[in-house]
């Protein structure tokens, strides 16, 4: 499993800048479930059906932070050119 802290900071903004990006620079990528919790937490699915990759991003309240697990390496998509 591969992390990626985007923000150490629960934020609405870098949560909606990580989908985005993800959904703008992973090519065949599909939206999967959502979650949104009662502390403001949320959570978006992804997956990559032509590397059977499995993606969430995370808003996570109780430990404040932005982050994006992956099944498989994403790191060149992260980065801005």
């Amino acid at each position: 499993m591969y992390n990626y802290t985007i923000c150490y900071n629960f934020s609405e903004e870098y949560f909606k800048r990580a989908c985005k990006a993800l959904e703008e620079r992973i090519p065949n990528i599909k939206k999967g479930r959502s979650s949104h919790d009662v502390d403001g937490s949320k959570t978006q699915e992804y997956v990559d059906d032509s590397n059977h990759n499995h993606i969430t991003v995370y808003n996570d309240y109780p430990t404040d932070v932005v982050c994006i697990k992956s099944e498989k390496d994403i790191e060149k998509y992260l980065i801005k050119k």
